[in-house]
């Protein structure tokens, strides 16, 4: 009698094991990210304020975990990722695309006729963050190896780093002449760096009674949709909102600052 039920019970384990293994998929996702970024600064009531955008670029990867309720047709479920995110702007805040394009032109320009080689000029913000998102999925799967699905749920952004890099750099006659600012936006440090006739010097700039300019972590909202083909792989779009102010600095010369992100996704995903 015991060894019968020993037996049940390994059965059911075995069985449950089973369905695991078909229910609880294991994946990885990559793709391309574009972020539109907005500052607004409210010098007044919190109904109108002055704003200013800008535009980044980059990409994520990262694994993920899925959990379906059932593996039919229809089926719902929920997933989770792990997700590494990189992004650069395209212009810096405060400027439109143009208008940095011409600012870069000109002032290379006006380097390279004062003798200059090798000139750089440019300003860019950089971000580096960890995303955990997790989203309720509905499936629709008329065949094993084709099948569509929306999904939707909150996401969890962890910056890791962001910085800006300010660069206005020539070499004349092999010596380089110039400056570089760095600006950590998280931890508030400061630091320039400046090259005469390739001698390098660099100045900490911080000041430790400034506020930090970023919130280290930010929660988005993320819905999207994407398609199943050859079984095991996806494609997917999807569009992420900020729902909380990623700046720090809610109080300077009299002005409340308010700064979020959209961003549209474009993944390829396996499914293991």
């Amino acid at each position: 009698m015991m060894k019968r039920i020993l037996l049940s019970v390994a059965a059911l384990f075995g069985c449950g094991a089973v369905m695991a293994q078909n229910i609880i998929n294991l994946g990885v996702e990559a793709g391309y990210d574009h972020s539109w970024l907005k500052e607004t600064v409210f010098t007044g009531r919190r109904g109108g304020g002055d704003s200013q955008k800008c535009g980044m670029n980059g990409f994520h990867v990262g694994p993920t975990v899925r959990y379906d309720f059932s593996d039919g047709r229809y089926y719902p479920s929920v997933t989770a990722g792990l997700t590494y995110q990189f992004l650069a702007s395209s212009y810096p805040l405060g400027m439109e695309k143009g208008e940095y394009r011409d600012y870069v032109d000109n002032a290379v320009r006006t380097l390279k006729a004062a003798g200059g080689m090798k000139c750089k000029v440019r300003n860019v913000l950089y971000s580096h963050s960890l995303q955990i998102p997790v989203n309720a999925r509905y499936t629709y799967r008329p065949h094993g190896y084709l099948g569509v699905f929306v999904f939707t749920g909150p996401m969890l952004n962890f910056y890791m780093a962001r910085y800006s890099k300010d660069r206005a750099t020539c070499n004349y006659n092999g010596k380089r002449t110039g400056e570089l600012e760095y600006t950590n936006k998280i931890s508030n440090e400061i630091l320039l760096t400046s090259w005469v006739d390739g001698e390098k010097t660099i100045t900490d700039n911080t000041d430790p009674d400034a506020p930090k300019e970023t919130d280290i972590f930010n929660l988005y909202w993320n819905f999207g949709a994407g398609v199943i083909f050859f079984g095991q792989f996806s494609a997917t779009v999807s569009f992420d909102a900020c729902l909380t102010n990623q700046s720090n600095v809610t109080k300077l010369a009299d002005a409340n600052y308010d700064q979020r992100d959209k961003c549209l996704k474009i993944s390829l995903g396996y499914t293991f």
